[in-house]
């Protein structure tokens, strides 16, 4: 769980802009990154969100929930109507804790007509790189090649 934004996929995203030389094409702000050709990244809590608050994301294009797997059904409730541009997507990212976590009920076992699931996994990263002799992102019951 994040505790702050500095914790969040902030800091991934404003570390690749970096590495990938990109600082002259956007602002990096505490809650914001901005692009120069109008794109937006704006980074909130769902748990410290009210009803009031998450208004303010009614015209986003994607709204990408990142460590679903806490989100509740009432923030659920919340966001969902709020995300309602014409063609917004709602991405959603986690790692299910429990078969019952709301957001693995709603998107995995009973997901709805329009959802699109994919199930990833590091595996699955074709740029996913192993420090040699290490067993860094190896599971239980992985063996070296």
């Amino acid at each position: 769980m994040q505790l702050s934004i500095k914790q969040s996929v902030h800091k991934l995203l404003s570390d690749q802009i970096v590495v990938l030389g990109l600082e002259a094409y956007y602002d990096i702000q505490e809650t914001l990154i901005r692009g120069r050709n109008g794109t937006e990244f704006t980074f909130a809590g769902l748990s410290t969100l009210t009803a009031d608050t998450i208004k303010s994301f009614e015209g986003y294009d994607i709204c990408w929930v990142e460590e679903g797997q806490v989100i509740s059904r009432q923030s659920w409730k919340i966001l969902i109507p709020t995300i309602r541009k014409d063609d917004s997507e709602i991405w959603v990212s986690y790692n299910p804790d429990l078969e019952t976590d709301e957001t693995h009920q709603r998107f995995t076992i009973h997901p709805p007509h329009d959802c699109v699931n994919v199930e990833i996994n590091w595996r699955d990263n074709p740029w996913f790189k192993r420090c040699p002799g290490s067993r860094a992102g190896a599971l239980p019951g992985d063996r070296p090649r």
